[in-house]
C-alpha cells in the first residue's frame, strides 16, 4: 500500500558489515515488480563493479541504490551504465511532504548514487510517483542531507541521461509529486548530456544551508516543459550557496 509504506523485497542485493574487496559484475538482466530495490549495493567495500545493460520494470523503490561506508572511500568506483527503467518508486517508502533535510527523505530514484560512481546512458520513461508521495528522481547524487551522507557521492560523474516523466501537466509541488530529472547534493560532481521532459525540476543542484554542493560542472542540459502546480518548478535550479 503506497500510502503506508512498502514491504521489503529486492531483486538483487549485495550487502555486508563493511565487507571489503567485493567485485560486482551484473549485466544483461531484466528485473520486474519488486517490493523495494531492483539492485542494492549496501555498505560493502567495492574493489570493482560494473552494473550494465539492465532493464527495470515496475520497481517498488530505487531501481539501483548504492550506499557506502559511514566514512566513504572515494578511491573506489562503481560503473553503472546502459540502464532502462519503466516505473520507479511504485511503492512509496516514507511519509509525504518530507523536507530536503530530513533523514528519511523519501524520493526514490532510478539510480541513487552513494559512493564515487560513473553513471552513464540512463533512460527513464514512466517516471512518476504515488499521488500522495514526495516524488521520484531519475538520477540522485546522495539526496539525504545529514552529516553521515552529505558527501557520499563526491567525485562522481553522470553522462547521458534521458528522462520523460508521466507526471500530469500542472501537477507537482515541492512537497508532493515532485519529479526531478537529476538531483545533485554533493560536491565535485560533473553532469553532462541530460534531457529532462515534463519533470518538476529538470536538473536541481541543491544546498541545505551548509554550502556543500560546490564545484559542480553542468554541460549540455536540456529541460523541456518542466513545471508544476505551484509555479515554483524550474528547468534548471541552482540554489544560492552552490
Amino acid at each position: 500500500d503506497a500510502d503506508t509504506g512498502s514491504v521489503r523485497g529486492e531483486g538483487i542485493i549485495y550487502e555486508g558489515g563493511d565487507t571489503v574487496g567485493l567485485t560486482i559484475d551484473v549485466h544483461d538482466v531484466k528485473i520486474m515488480r519488486t517490493g523495494h530495490y531492483g539492485i542494492g549495493v549496501q555498505n560493502v567495500g567495492v574493489k570493482s563493479a560494473l552494473i550494465d545493460s539492465i532493464i527495470f520494470e515496475d520497481i517498488g523503490g530505487d531501481c539501483i541504490d548504492v550506499k557506502w561506508y559511514s566514512i566513504p572511500n572515494y578511491d573506489k568506483n562503481l560503473i553503472i551504465s546502459r540502464i532502462i527503467s519503466d516505473g520507479c518508486g511504485k511503492y512509496f517508502l516514507g511519509l509525504p511532504g518530507e523536507a530536503d533535510n530530513s533523514a528519511n527523505n523519501a524520493n526514490q530514484a532510478v539510480v541513487d548514487v552513494g559512493g564515487k560512481c560513473i553513471v552513464r546512458d540512463i533512460f527513464a520513461m514512466g517516471l512518476d510517483s504515488h499521488e500522495n508521495s514526495y516524488g521520484n528522481c531519475c538520477v540522485r547524487l546522495r539526496a539525504k542531507v545529514n552529516s553521515q551522507h552529505r558527501e557520499d557521492a563526491r567525485g562522481s560523474t553522470v553522462d547521458g541521461v534521458y528522462v520523460w516523466s508521466t507526471k500530469p501537466d500542472n501537477a507537482g509541488s515541492n512537497t508532493l509529486r515532485r519529479i526531478v530529472g537529476v538531483q545533485v547534493n554533493c560536491p565535485d560532481i560533473s553532469v553532462s548530456n541530460v534531457t529532462a521532459i515534463n519533470c518538476f525540476y529538470g536538473l536541481r543542484v541543491h544546498d541545505s544551508g551548509d554550502s556543500v554542493p560546490r564545484n559542480v560542472n553542468l554541460t549540455n542540459i536540456t529541460a523541456i516543459n518542466c513545471r508544476g502546480a505551484a509555479n515554483d518548478a524550474m528547468g534548471i535550479s541552482i540554489s544560492n550557496a552552490c
